[in-house]
């Protein structure tokens, strides 16, 4: 972690700072960070500041290899004395001795090599800086100086910065977090808004991709235009982070070594989760549909792979629902498994097994939320003589209690339910539904919605109607 010099960028937490103006320029003695919320309205919680003097005090302390040897303010103590004890030779060995009841070994740097932390000694360091980001800092705070002392092994404090810093305005963020030399908190956020801000939504840290919802349509990051890209045989360098890379390493290492291999997407309500799978799976699907064409001289999309892609609608329509935080959010897992021949690469077959359906969205949905979209797609587009058989007439989702007992009926991205019932319909065609089962499906749909209006009255302690 090392000590910051004199003209250095270090972060610096703005409540840290905060405190040390409010307590008359000296840090409290029990100040703990502030913890932020979800919902919570105010700053992240970070940001720059430059160093105008730094003095590092190493403290040397023999850590035991289990819970340490120091007191609770950083000081030094004294190990036990013991006589005629064996040097350590593993981590485990402190436990079986205390398990015997035996007297504490005394801990040398040359009988103990877990001594230390990778990180180094631990080091005291009284600092002065003023904040310097008019981007992150609370404008109250900007150009405030301070001054205070911390320990290099606590991040909750102060972060150094990294070198790429200084050239912001021209040179990209690095497109992989493990190439920054300091690694915390701070850093990694900044380097993932900095990306965002460059429109480069996809960010690696090793082999995971991380990828932020940019909660608009990016028309020219994807495409098959975009895919040639990750079609090439080799790179000069690791091809761009891109969900369409995690897509094709995972197809390439299964054509070449004939061994399965899984895609987890995972995150929370309203990163894209649902997007992300449907991306991958048209990449997918376009491969088998490229090189299912240059074995078999065709070139159109051929009926698997677009029954494939046309299984999204239907688990949309009948497992997804508006929340607080997500008007397309799914409300069951599921497991999709998608079956190729490796000998051209062309996809086969493929299933999809659902799980942990949200069951209790049928009768209470909260407020502000709705009902799952196949109820308000069948009120909004259902033809007319459907509605007639069903019994729905000119009823709208307010006319049902479990469409209306959220007193939330349309949708915040713009996205029409006439226009989902579309592709539900078109989907269900090219599925293979035919029309007197799509007609069941609807059927029980609406069976459904008049169910939510019935009304059970008591008329004994053991019956009701």
């Amino acid at each position: 972690k090392g000590t910051p010099v004199h003209g250095t960028h270090v972060w610096v937490r703005t409540d840290l700072v905060e405190s040390i103006v409010d307590n008359g320029g000296t840090l409290p003695r029990n100040w703990k960070p502030r913890k932020r919320s979800r919902t919570s309205d105010q700053e992240w919680g970070w940001c720059r500041a430059v160093v105008h003097s730094a003095a590092s005090t190493p403290i040397t302390a023999a850590l035991s290899p289990t819970t340490g040897n120091k007191t609770p303010g950083g000081n030094a103590r004294t190990p036990p004395k013991a006589k005629d004890v064996t040097p350590l030779k593993s981590p485990f060995d402190v436990k079986l001795r205390k398990i015997a009841k035996s007297p504490a070994p005394r801990l040398t740097p040359s009988s103990n090599p877990w001594r230390m932390s990778p990180g180094g000694p631990d080091s005291t360091v009284s600092i002065t800086l003023t904040v310097n980001d008019e981007a992150l800092a609370p404008p109250h705070l900007l150009n405030v100086t301070v001054s205070f002392t911390y320990q290099t092994s606590d991040d909750s404090k102060v972060c150094t910065a990294n070198e790429w810093w200084s050239q912001l305005d021209s040179k990209e963020p690095p497109s992989d977090l493990t190439q920054l030399e300091k690694l915390h908190e701070p850093a990694v956020v900044f380097c993932l808004q900095k990306r965002y801000e460059w429109e480069c939504i996809y960010t690696y840290t090793g082999k995971i991709l991380l990828a932020l919802n940019p909660f608009q349509e990016l028309k020219t990051l994807y495409g098959e235009g975009v895919m040639q890209q990750y079609w090439q045989e080799s790179y000069t360098s690791r091809a761009p982070p891109h969900v369409y890379a995690t897509a094709e390493d995972a197809y390439r290492s299964m054509v070449r070594s004939n061994q399965n291999q899984s895609i987890l997407v995972s995150g929370e309500s309203g990163a894209g989760k649902t997007v992300t799978t449907k991306i991958i799976m048209r990449y997918l699907a376009t491969q088998s549909q490229r090189l299912e064409g240059q074995a078999h001289g065709r070139s159109s999309m051929v009926s698997i792979e677009a029954q494939v892609l046309q299984s999204n609608p239907i688990l949309e329509s009948f497992g997804n629902a508006r929340t607080v935080r997500n008007d397309n959010s799914s409300r069951f897992g599921k497991f999709i498994e998608i079956r190729f021949n490796t000998r051209i690469g062309s996809l086969k077959s493929a299933s999809v097994r659902t799980y942990l359906l949200e069951k209790v969205r049928l009768i209470s949905p909260s407020p502000g939320e709705r009902n799952y979209h196949i109820f308000y797609e069948v009120l909004a587009a259902l033809p007319q003589q459907d509605r007639k058989q069903l019994h729905i007439g000119n009823l709208s989702p307010h006319d049902f209690k479990m469409t209306g007992i959220s007193g939330t009926f349309d949708r915040r991205d713009g996205i029409s339910d006439r226009q989902t019932f579309s592709d539900l319909r078109s989907a269900l065609d090219t599925v293979g539904f035919s029309k007197e089962e799509q007609f069941d499906l609807f059927t029980v749909v609406c069976g459904l919605l008049h169910t939510s209006n019935l009304t059970f009255c008591e008329i004994a302690a053991d019956c009701s109607q």
